[in-house]
């Protein structure tokens, strides 16, 4: 694919719905006002939004298990309901701007096949997404992996990734695993992996 086609294919994403003008000024006498395009609003008006959804979906108490015994930490329905809204969204974006002038068959075919493995990935993370977990054992489900069980002994050291706003969890043997700042439930899943993790240092130590 050509450089100057996806070039193309973006700003004709950007202009689909009206792109955002800079911020213009007005003079009323010797005196400049600042005028606001009403888009560039919204646009931070929605970036709020989303801040705002992702905390209070953060803050939600950890769930239980069907049968009572496991704490559960998973995407709560706030997030999981803008997800379907964003990929919506970027379908509908891609789809449109195929419709633009000089847009090539092959590369309008390769966007959209790209935002529809894009949006299945993103849904698949906060529907399959799923951590169950005791005083023993957590029961990991990710969205490319089955179901494991991880003893919390194997938790040998904690990080945080800004870059993905998740927590890794290094296990004995090399493996990770990988907990989302946002998951409802997950301050409490990662008070209890601190626990264990300091348990297990002084254990070894």
């Amino acid at each position: 694919m050509r450089p100057e086609a996806a070039g193309h294919y973006i700003r004709a994403i950007i202009s689909a719905a009206d792109p955002i003008r800079p911020v213009v000024t007005s003079r009323k006498g010797a005196r400049s006002t600042p005028v606001m395009d009403s888009q560039f609003v919204l646009l931070w008006v929605g970036l709020v939004a989303v801040s705002i959804i992702f905390s209070l979906a953060a803050g939600e108490p950890p769930r239980v298990s069907d049968d009572g015994k496991r704490t559960v930490a998973t995407y709560g329905r706030l997030i999981r309901r803008f997800s379907v809204a964003v990929t919506i969204l970027v379908l509908a974006a891609s789809i449109y701007a195929t419709q633009k002038p000089n847009v090539e068959r092959f590369d309008a075919v390769f966007f959209i096949v790209f935002a529809l493995a894009i949006g299945a990935y993103l849904l698949c993370e906060v529907f399959r997404t799923r951590f169950e977990y005791d005083n023993d054992t957590v029961l990991a489900t990710s969205a490319l992996r089955k179901e494991q069980a991880i003893p919390w002994e194997d938790v040998i050291e904690i990080s945080y990734s800004h870059w993905t706003s998740q927590y890794v969890l290094h296990l004995r043997g090399g493996k990770k695993l990988r907990v989302s700042e946002y998951l409802t439930g997950g301050d409490a899943l990662m008070d209890f992996a601190r626990k264990w993790k300091n348990f297990n240092s002084e254990v070894s130590g």
